[in-house]
């Protein structure tokens, strides 16, 4: 029995922990303060005591989910929070700290793609300077919604009142919409979601002094050609008040999917966006993840033909996705991490979507979303659920919640630095931890030691925290330098005591599975390196030493991490350009109407064309369309997604000898998507 189930079969027996206060809970829970989970439960869900369970099993310490203003104020004048109670609740009672997104609008309320008043002024003066006594503008009515909301959930606001919270016990974070990069989610403009955030931030603000207002988490689905927080920053530069206001943002949050190396690389880039402003801020990756094809709801029938699934991966390797994402970010200098999902839930699909388990007939004539399902979940789904319900193990746990508690246990509640980052000679990779002692009851920094310190703190116990992987096709032997006399080694699957010998630790990583993915070269077969291993080693003199010397069979290291591999990118189209006229179709159709999918179709490419040539598309919608995402095959490899956009032309940047097949998607003002979701080459051309 590995060491995560002997915990769930302890951890069991304090369940009723969930029913108390949180205040009078005395279990055994971590709660990691680095550790989240986007959607424990849903507004829809009315039991989900046994969901808060899992989520406390497993270690995390924050919970995200959204506050639908359009289903608080579903008529003019009236605000039902039923549902929301019930989950914020929760989260108190849990012992969880909440990220609360604010999201969605009224009908009534709508204004075109944006809010009705959402410029009007924030305080009943007349202006947007706040100050002492001074009354908001219930006018403003994305304004208006923000206060109640805050006045609701803050600690010692009107539910911790009527429920008897403690004091502090509240909502103190507060996050203004959700992706607005991506027109699903906000159709208006980049000048309208920072007036957003900036009404967030001024009325939370001026409601509670210590709310913390997050700018939403960006999809960063290509932040060097959309960068949203760089629009964002460069409107606010504009503003004489920005400053007085810490630029209307306390935190920033990102999201990455599927490539664990996209992690640290936004991370990076948000860094140095705040940075050419002279601003730093702590940056919360708040969603990430990848979901399962080898499981049910996922494509399992695709076990030898991988092309008919995409971005799915094993549920081994969405374990090693989560831990690697997680690690990564955290080096880059992210905050908090939230993994995307507790449960499948319905994710993409509509409420109802459900089938047994099956071979893939069930696919024939249906789209794909009616017989497949996005397996994100830690743990599968119910019996009961909404959707995908027909699991031969429902409410199991996959083992990205044993990864998961993994995490939690070993990095816990208290404090920890980066100190250092290693490429092993290309072979594989090593992030080194520092875990912190406590010292006259304060915790001790580690971020504050050069690399090339030593400092003792007398008979105090610290931690490095070794977290290796290999990414290569052969076994990776190690040698890590003892700096005391024993450690533990964590394997995916156990446990071990290790003890040093002449020096040294000496661990053997795992090779790396292939995984049919295109453009890798024969040591790098995956997106999501091999298995995770930790090394957690005491160090009882309390020493912090500079970065460790590490040896490869006695290759030797260099201190740099690796790169992203190179995808092809669009240009800005040429001046001269000769694009083809693609008549764009009317709207007919309200959207709220609008239940019909778009249609898509791209303009013929040549036979040949030169290296930088013009892709073209378009759709025809009753409703109009909001977004295209534009697909790429090289070679007959896999498809991989382009762009996402709302043009309708691009230029494509390819290799001399190589055919590119071209293919797009289309979702509409009304959030429907075209059905060719089955991809197949709708143009293709080969590069002279």
């Amino acid at each position: 029995m590995t060491l995560f189930t002997w915990c769930i079969a302890l951890l069991l027996l304090v369940a009723p922990a969930l029913l108390m206060p949180a205040q009078a809970q005395t279990d055994f829970y971590i709660r990691s303060p680095r550790l989240g989970i986007t959607h424990i439960t849903h507004p829809s869900i009315t039991e989900s005591s046994g969901r808060y369970q899992n989520a406390l099993l497993i270690g995390a310490g924050w919970h995200r989910f959204p506050v639908y203003w359009s289903d608080i104020e579903r008529e003019s004048g009236e605000r039902v929070w039923d549902a929301f109670d019930r989950m914020v609740t929760l989260d108190v009672n849990s012992g969880l700290r909440t990220d609360l997104i604010l999201l969605n609008v009224p009908t009534y309320r709508r204004d075109g793609n944006t809010i009705q008043n959402l410029y009007a002024p924030v305080f009943a003066d007349g202006t947007d300077i706040p100050s002492a006594g001074k009354v908001l503008n219930p006018a403003n009515y994305w304004g208006d919604f923000v206060a109640a909301a805050v006045r609701r959930y803050m600690p010692d606001g009107v539910l911790a009142r009527q429920l008897g919270w403690g004091a502090g016990v509240g909502v103190r974070v507060w996050e203004a919409w959700n992706e607005p990069d991506l027109t699903m989610f906000w159709q208006a403009s980049v000048a309208d979601y920072a007036r957003l955030l900036k009404v967030t931030y001024l009325v939370a603000h001026h409601i509670d002094s210590q709310a913390r207002v997050m700018l939403a988490g960006l999809s960063y689905a290509n932040p060097v050609r959309n960068d949203w927080l760089a629009k964002i920053l460069a409107i606010y530069a504009t503003d004489p008040d920005a400053p007085n206001h810490n630029w209307y943002m306390d935190i920033v949050a990102l999201h990455t999917y599927v490539n664990a190396y996209l992690s640290p690389f936004i991370i990076e880039h948000a860094q140095a966006t705040l940075a050419r402003y002279d601003l730093e801020r702590p940056i919360w990756l708040n969603e990430t993840g990848v979901p399962a094809w080898d499981d049910y709801p996922g494509e399992t029938w695709t076990v030898n033909t991988p092309g008919l699934r995409q971005y799915r991966v094993t549920m081994r390797e969405q374990a090693q996705y989560m831990t690697q994402s997680t690690t990564m970010a955290w080096a880059a200098g992210a905050d908090v991490i939230f993994i995307h999902q507790l449960y499948d839930d319905c994710a993409a699909s509509p409420v109802g979507t459900t089938f047994p388990p099956h071979n893939g007939n069930l696919c024939t004539g249906v789209p794909l979303n009616q017989c497949t399902g996005e397996a994100f979940g830690l743990f599968r789904n119910e019996r009961g659920a909404e959707c995908f319900n027909q699991h031969p193990q429902p409410g199991s746990a996959r083992p990205a919640a044993a990864a998961y508690y993994q995490l939690a246990s070993i990095f816990g509640e208290r404090a920890f630095a980066l100190a250092g980052t290693l490429d092993l000679n290309a072979w594989g990779e090593a992030f080194v931890f520092d875990a912190a002692p406590q010292i006259s009851g304060a915790a001790f920094d580690p971020a504050r030691i050069s690399l090339q310190d030593q400092i003792t703190v007398p008979g105090r116990v610290t931690e490095r925290i070794w977290v290796l992987w290999n990414w290569a096709t052969i076994p990776l032997v190690l040698e890590i330098p003892a700096l005391g006399n024993n450690a533990r080694l964590h394997t995916p699957d156990d446990e071990f005591r290790l003890a040093p010998e002449n020096g040294v630790y000496t661990v053997t990583l795992p090779v790396v599975n292939a995984a049919n993915y295109p453009s890798f070269s024969e040591t790098e077969l995956n997106n999501i390196d091999g298995d995770v291993y930790f090394l957690v080693e005491e160090v009882s003199s309390g020493i912090l030493p500079g970065e460790p010397a590490l040896t490869m069979q006695g290759v030797g290291v260099i201190s740099v991490t690796r790169d992203l591999p190179d995808a092809p990118t669009a240009v800005p189209l040429p001046a001269d350009a000769v694009v083809p006229f693609i008549p764009t179709p009317i709207p007919t159709l309200d959207p709220m109407q609008d239940t019909t999918p778009p249609m898509t179709s791209m303009t013929p490419l040549p036979a040949r064309s030169p290296s930088v040539f013009t892709v073209a598309w378009q759709g025809n919608d009753d409703s109009g369309i909001a977004e295209y995402i534009v697909w790429v095959s090289v070679d007959d490899g896999n498809w991989l997604p382009w762009l996402q956009t709302a043009e309708v032309t691009a230029e494509y940047t390819g290799e001399t000898g190589k055919q590119y097949e071209f293919a797009v998607w289309a979702v509409d003002l009304a959030g429907n998507w075209s059905r060719n979701i089955d991809l197949q080459p709708m143009t293709l051309t080969q590069v002279e």
